[in-house]
């Protein structure tokens, strides 16, 4: 039994109105650009995840103090022409890598990074090695006794 309090549904009740459409933009065409430091940045930042790249470096090294941004940037150049971008990017890898694997690596990333972020066509990455660097030295924990601090491993604990 129904009542008139009752929120039953009767099939082929009329929906609910819709929401009116929302008004149109007034602008709906324009320019866009990115600035090729912009995409020098994103393709910088892909080549420094790839394992066995220690550091980038400028082609144009800058003496004295320099923004951390500029550091961060450094590395990578771009030149950008009718939507499409040429990257130059030049590494410092770590001893003992496959430099053709890091390149090559390096090279993919970037590509897939840049066109994804901005865009723009990669056409080419031209990718440098300018030097290579030891392996960083894994540290050991140090062996702690109290509060002497730690003990040097060619030096007895203590009394026997």
């Amino acid at each position: 039994m129904s009542t008139d309090t009752d929120p039953t549904i009767v099939a082929g009740a009329p929906a609910a109105a819709p929401d009116p459409p929302s008004p149109e933009p007034e602008a709906t065409s324009g320019s866009t650009w990115i600035a090729d430091g912009i995409v020098a940045k994103v393709a910088a930042s892909a080549a420094r995840e790839v394992d066995g790249v220690e550091d980038l470096r400028s082609a144009n090294p800058r003496r004295g103090w320099v923004r951390a941004s500029e550091r961060r940037r450094g590395g990578a150049s771009v030149r950008v022409a009718d939507g499409a971008a040429s990257i130059d990017i030049r590494l410092v890898v770590r001893d003992g890598v496959a430099i053709p694997r890091v390149v090559d690596e390096v090279r993919a990333r970037a590509i897939d990074r840049v066109e994804f972020a901005t865009g723009l066509t990669v056409t080419t990455v031209d990718v440098g090695v300018v030097d290579v660097v030891p392996a960083p030295v894994p540290v050991e924990p140090e062996r702690a006794t109290g509060d002497a601090g730690p003990v040097p491993p060619d030096v007895p604990a203590g009394p026997s």
